[in-house]
């Protein structure tokens, strides 16, 4: 892996070195070579194109915009014919002289100071050739300086240009180098550490303050939250184990009730009286039942866990079906229950049967999970949100019990010896959560219980 790392990007600069030496080639190419016409107003440019500068009607003549540009630059000008006579001139002085000859030319054209403080351009006319002009300026803004190139000298430069690409090269790549295993590292060790996740070994970091800090603080986040998931998942494996142990119990009991009266049903020996048939038949009835609805309840827990329940949601009275489950609760509990709600209409969009049955479950289990002589009390009003409150005055519950209570596996202690899919709350929790709503509580061990249902308009 690392050097496939390191593979990759030495590719990657060395390309870039490729890249910007061609550009650096071609730009010095163009600028050097390409005859750009930069800064075309100094004398060296306009010489060579101020033939379109003058007049050659009559008398050859420079125009007025050949003088503005002369003298707007500070130049002076002379046109001269092929025998060095000068024919027109602008912006001169005494110094310069007003005739040439081949030599004289020559010497003022090669060299700064032929003519004191001056250097001058010459150049001949491309359409008029029996005509040039020469342009000259204060030395002190353009100079000349005749040097000679030989061969070695040519060679000599060739060798520099080729030595600085190559040392530009060489230095380039062991930067890459170097730059690049100071990124593998860190990047091997980041990978390192992401596979010791999976195997469950201790984080070895190898630099906290590289620019990767921040992937080793999140490593390290995703350490504890991995480590937050296996207790977690351990705990559920726990308890779920403990849930299927229970349901098996609970599967047990009816089914040895049913398998006990089919068999004295069945067996020949024994002479049942019709009387024996039908009381041995309503047992095995209601054992059917029991078994009935706990599948009923576990294949309601998995859909609703899966959000695959179809809820038939209509406008209803939430007060309306408080007042329903109350009356419908078992007799002997009736007048133990403390309405709050009276003639109040709180209407809310959701499936009657399903809200039903969390009102229906609450209620029942403050009852069945606390003494005879324990007292409910139902409350029903708005604010945001539809809020149900259903509370006793028994003996609560302890914070694990708490946390636990809408778990799909958790039994509590007070259920231990009850009867149950130990599905109780968590099948409410899940029905309240489809409805978009909220169930929380408040309890202390001897302070009784309260539900809050948060239910939407």
């Amino acid at each position: 892996m690392k050097k496939k790392l390191t593979r990759k990007y030495m590719s990657i600069f060395v390309s870039s070195v490729v890249l910007i030496v061609s550009i650096w080639i071609l730009l010095s190419y163009v600028f050097i070579f390409g005859g750009k016409e930069a800064k075309v107003n100094e004398p060296q440019y306009l010489v060579n194109r101020f033939e379109q500068y003058v007049n050659f009607d009559d008398k050859v003549k420079i125009t007025n915009q050949g003088k503005e540009i002369i003298k707007n630059n500070s130049f002076w000008v002379q046109i001269i014919d092929k025998n060095g006579n000068v024919l027109d001139a602008y912006n001169t002085n005494k110094k310069i002289p007003t005739r040439y000859d081949v030599f004289k030319i020559t010497k003022v054209s090669m060299n700064s100071n032929a003519i004191k403080n001056q250097t001058l351009f010459v150049s001949h006319f491309t359409e008029h050739t029996s005509y040039g002009v020469i342009i000259g300026c204060d030395s002190s803004r353009v100079g000349k300086y005749n040097i000679k190139i030989t061969r070695s000298i040519k060679e000599a430069i060739i060798t520099s240009i080729l030595l600085l690409i190559v040392v530009f090269v060489i230095i380039g790549i062991l930067a890459g180098f170097i730059y690049s295993k100071s990124i593998s590292e860190p990047v091997l060790n980041i990978i390192d550490n992401i596979n010791s996740l999976e195997k469950d070994e201790e984080l070895i970091i190898v630099d906290r303050k590289s620019i990767f800090s921040q992937v080793y603080d999140s490593i390290k986040k995703l350490k504890i939250r991995l480590n937050d998931a296996k207790s977690e998942r351990s705990k559920v494996e726990k308890e779920r184990e403990k849930w299927i142990s229970n349901i098996s119990h609970d599967l047990k009991t009816p089914l040895t009730t049913i398998k006990g009266y089919a068999e004295i049903m069945a067996d020949q020996d024994y002479e049942v009286s019709l009387e024996e048939q039908t009381k041995f038949a309503e047992i095995i009835k209601r054992n059917v039942d029991v078994i009935e609805e706990l599948v009923k309840d576990l294949n309601l827990s998995r859909l609703l866990k899966e959000g695959k329940v179809l809820m038939k949601k209509e406008q209803i009275d939430v007060c309306s079906l408080l007042k329903e489950c109350c009356n419908d609760t078992d007799i002997k509990y009736r007048d133990r229950i403390i309405p709050y709600f009276e003639d109040k209409q709180i209407f809310i969009n959701a499936d009657k049967n399903y809200i039903r049955r969390v009102f229906t479950n609450i209620i029942c289990n403050a009852f069945i999970h606390n003494s005879d002589d324990v007292e409910v009390f139902v409350n029903c009003y708005e604010k945001d949100d539809v809020i149900v409150e259903i509370s006793d005055n028994g003996k609560g519950m302890n914070k694990e019990e708490i946390e636990n209570i809408f778990f799909r596996y958790y039994r509590g202690k007070s259920s231990k010896e009850i009867d149950g899919s130990g599905l109780g709350m968590a099948i409410p929790y899940e029905i309240i959560k489809a409805h978009n709503g909220r169930i929380e509580i408040e309890s202390a061990k001897k302070q009784g219980t309260k539900f809050i249902i948060y239910l939407k308009k």
